[in-house]
């Protein structure tokens, strides 16, 4: 009779991570036996252990913490000896093991750290398929810097002639590495009467219908997005829109993150004019004055030019300050004038003439066409000619 004793290995209790439903796609799955996606300010992981099998015995197991694409700052080390130890009392089946992820300001992209399970004390073992396990961090949304509109309102007024271009100014704080990017759109706000296509021109649709994208890059702090008025003779009185900022992405949406934009009707031109085409000064008179009017709009301040050119008359029969001379209409004043002073020669030369012809630069002028040309004329009487005569024979 041969007796054969068999060799039956030890019952030990087998301790791993507890199972974890995969919400998403495992981005490591050559490293990692299961992953945990968590937002950097979740605060306390308590990673839930079991144990299966042998129950009737204390035990524990070392969880500890290693560095992967996280910094050691992000997260709580926990070191890989005793210190570690997660015990399991008898008949025990659920142990935790904390791990303290650290909230920090900076904006960074996913990272990623990985809990092992090690030593084990006791009969048991680690169960392979579920150590180790990858914790990763994605960004937590108050660490984007944040972006906003620089005015909370806007006032412009529309031409009748032209586009107006307005330019809208945001701001990112503070720098970021990473570039930002931002949808713009015009947001539909109780008594919003603007027009698009009418008062002004729609946003492209860059960042989808009725949107435009404006980015910051790395390290930009300000951004700007142009709204184009479209001209409009009509007198309609004021309108509005809200232009917001609908979404961001590497971006926190702070305040204020809609601005009003009102638009005014363009203003009715000043017109401005010589008070006559032709002046006649004698040489002897010195300052002279060319009158001007201004009609039309009388409610801004309005700037033009007395611009001389030399016909018989040289630069040494007069003087006018300022080349070209700056003439200014106050609000309400439709009155002005360009001085010119004339200088007495010794010498006779009966008549001499030049010209002034007025200009201006400023949006709110329009030239008078008829009357924007004067011709001056000097006459020279005291210096007149000496004749002799003979006496009657």
């Amino acid at each position: 009779v041969v007796h054969s004793c068999l060799s039956l290995p030890p019952i030990v209790a087998v301790i791993g991570f507890a199972p974890l439903l995969p919400s998403e796609p495992r981005r490591d799955p050559r490293n990692c036996q299961q992953e945990l996606r968590v937002r950097e300010s979740v605060g306390t992981l308590n990673l839930v252990l079991t144990r299966s099998a042998h129950l009737e015995e204390e035990v524990g197991v070392v969880c500890y913490t290693e560095a992967d694409v996280a910094r050691v700052g992000d997260f709580r080390v926990r070191p890989k000896n005793h210190s570690s130890l997660v015990t399991f009392a008898p008949r025990q089946t659920e142990a935790h093991c904390p791990v303290v992820v650290l909230d920090d300001e900076l904006n960074e992209s996913t990272e990623k750290f990985v809990v092992w399970l090690g030593a084990v004390v006791g009969p048991a073992r680690v169960n392979a398929t579920s150590s180790p396990l990858c914790v990763f961090l994605t960004p937590d949304s108050q660490d984007f810097p944040e972006v906003f509109f620089a005015n909370t309102s806007l006032m412009v007024r529309e031409s009748m002639t032209e586009e107006v271009r307005v330019t809208l100014h945001l701001k990112r704080r503070p720098a970021d590495p990473n570039p930002s990017k931002l949808t713009i759109g015009v947001l539909s706000m109780p008594g919003d009467s603007a027009l698009a296509g009418r008062d002004y021109r729609p946003f492209s649709g860059s960042c989808g219908e009725k949107t435009e994208c404006v980015e910051f890059s790395d390290n930009e702090m300000a951004a700007q997005l142009e709204l184009v008025l479209l001209p409009d003779t009509e007198q309609e009185g004021p309108r509005s829109l809200h232009v917001h900022i609908r979404e961001g992405i590497n971006a926190r949406i702070g305040s204020p993150d809609t601005v009003k934009i009102t638009i005014l009707d363009a203003s009715e031109p000043a017109i401005v004019e010589f008070e006559g085409l032709h002046f006649q000064f004698e040489e002897t008179q010195g300052g002279v004055t060319l009158s001007l009017l201004r009609r039309g709009n009388l409610d801004t301040t309005i700037v033009v030019n007395c611009v001389l050119k030399s016909h018989t008359a040289s630069e040494e029969d007069f003087i006018m300050l300022g080349r070209p001379q700056m003439v200014e209409f106050q609000p309400g004043r439709n009155t002005s004038a360009c001085h010119v002073f004339i200088l007495d020669d010794d010498i006779w030369e009966r008549e001499e003439s030049f010209s002034v012809r007025l200009t201006s630069s400023d949006q709110n002028v329009v030239i008078s066409h008829t009357h924007s040309n004067a011709t001056v004329v000097i006459t020279d009487l005291e210096d007149g000619e000496l004749f002799f005569s003979s006496p009657n024979p």
